[in-house]
């Protein structure tokens, strides 16, 4: 005679067993533990019972496997998780005392937050309360570099889809030195403005090299990048408020033309206040292009707005006519209004702010060494 065959359940469903007592035993298996198996199991008189039971195991089964998933989504668990990797991969005491230090104090910061619901805020939160403590410069540097490796460990074992520290991650490496900020002294900002003030009150032409005296004035008060200064709209400008917001930037495309897009991040869009006397100087530019072009900076050969290119010639014309010698970049405008603020004692979330930094922890990597020279100072003043 054939063999009777009979339906298995599959392998999670569970299993309904009928005991040489008549009664009948249900069992769902649960996920095992350090190797071990787990089972949820029950009895019933009737196999229709038995069914009812089944599911409200399977149902218990989903609570658990829930619970559990949540109390292993949490800083803590996977701190001690990450801590032993450390361990494994025979790291230094020193890196894992610091590595566990700073997790508490993201576990403090995040107070109950999933480690799946930690955002730039959280981190951002936690690098103030750093920033107020004093921490050396070193000190916050390190942190901030076994922090980045906690969260580039958690994205590599799936426990999260993006590590909320991104934008701390290394440069490559280049052949200057490490933090080399290069700003502008207060006599060699003068300089500038005198060689270009008589430029700008004769109207000297080409057009850009007359608009270029609002241009640097509005780039050393506001810090914004080159691309974002010439892709400035008149429609950003508001001249009772006294502000300028930044909503556009230039960028090159695939056949590397250069074109007006949106900044790459969020914080890059931000709205900064700025002095009267250099509303008015922007405002003095209307009447030359409002009528034919949108820019504030308006390049009348292409009816358009200029390019960098263009913005960084006419920079270096700049730069000697005012006798600077050394070496130079437009961009530093922004380093020396980034230290400018940190020596005013400007809050560093403000900065980071106005210069659109996505992370308190970018501002820290490029100027931390400036933040730390003023602190110094500030130290050696209150001493006895």
């Amino acid at each position: 005679m054939p063999s009777k065959t009979t339906r298995r359940r599959p392998k999670g469903e569970g299993s309904i067993i009928t005991l040489p007592s008549g009664k009948v035993r249900i069992r769902v298996e649960l996920d095992p533990v350090d190797g071990k198996r787990r089972w949820l199991s029950a009895t019933a008189d009737t196999k229709k019972e038995a069914v009812e039971k089944l599911k409200k195991l399977q149902r218990d089964k989903e609570d658990k496997g829930l619970q559990v998933k949540a109390e292993e989504d949490t800083i803590k668990y996977q701190g001690e998780v990450y801590l032993k990797h450390l361990e494994a991969q025979r790291m230094s005491g020193s890196v894992i005392i610091t590595t566990r230090r700073v997790l508490k104090l993201l576990d403090n910061t995040a107070n109950g937050l999933a480690l799946s619901k930690v955002t730039t805020h959280t981190i951002d939160t936690m690098l103030l309360e750093w920033h107020q403590k004093n921490y050396s410069t070193n000190t916050y540097l390190n942190y901030i570099g076994r922090l980045r490796l906690f969260f580039r460990w958690c994205v590599e074992q799936d426990l999260i889809g993006k590590s909320p520290v991104t934008s701390m991650q290394k440069t490559p490496k280049s052949d200057k030195p490490k933090h080399e900020v290069i700003v502008l002294s207060q006599e060699e900002h003068e300089r500038i403005k005198a060689f270009l003030l008589p430029l700008w009150e004769h109207k000297e032409k080409p057009m850009l090299k007359y608009q270029f005296y609002a241009l640097y004035c509005l780039a050393y008060e506001t810090g914004m990048r080159e691309g974002e200064l010439l892709a400035l709209t008149w429609d950003c400008l508001d001249d009772v408020a006294n502000t300028i917001s930044v909503k556009r930037t230039l960028a090159k495309d695939k056949n590397n033309k250069t074109i007006v897009t949106y900044p790459k991040t969020q914080a890059g869009y931000r709205t900064i206040k700025i002095s009267q006397k250099t509303t008015q100087l922007l405002m003095s530019l209307k009447p030359l292009s409002f009528d034919k072009s949108p820019y504030i900076f308006y390049n009348r050969k292409k009816d358009s707005f200029y390019a960098e290119q263009r913005l960084i010639h006419t920079w270096d014309l700049t730069r000697k006519g005012a006798g600077i010698t050394r070496p130079f970049t437009f961009h530093g405008i922004r380093h020396t209004n980034a230290s400018n603020m940190i020596y005013k004692h400007v809050p560093i979330a403000l900065i980071t702010e106005r210069l659109g930094h996505t992370s308190i922890a970018v501002t820290y990597a490029i100027y931390g060494h400036i933040l730390q020279e003023c602190s110094e100072k500030h130290v050696a003043v209150i001493e006895a």
